[in-house]
């Protein structure tokens, strides 16, 4: 936990170490290039026509990991706490949106 500049925002950070083993498999997954290249470059038609789908369901598999990479370089708060409310932006896979503020309420007791 960490205050922000301007000392009124609670902001918290996911833990780097985390977020570095959820996006592990992407690195391993790229082990798969070289046999897909290999398989590719072939004179036989079968591993050719296997090549072309394994290689599109290996780039749709590492696009799943960029949320996690784009938060491994570039940290982005996951909870903020400020005058506003909470906002809640967690780490997802592929690009489905969830981020959640909850505003305060004015709570005047009359």
């Amino acid at each position: 936990m960490r205050q922000d500049v301007d000392h009124h925002a609670i902001v918290l950070y996911p833990d780097k170490t985390r977020l570095f083993k959820t996006a592990l498999p992407s690195l391993l997954s790229g082990l798969l290039v070289l046999p897909l290249i290999i398989s590719w470059r072939s004179r036989k038609r079968s591993l050719h026509l296997v090549s072309l789908p394994a290689s599109m369901l290996l780039f749709f598999w590492e696009s799943l990991f960029l949320s996690q990479w784009s938060r491994l370089l570039f940290p982005k708060p996951v909870v903020v706490v400020n005058e506003a409310g909470i906002a809640y932006d967690p780490v997802v896979p592929w690009f489905v949106a969830f981020r959640l503020l909850i505003r305060w309420e004015d709570s005047s007791v009359k």
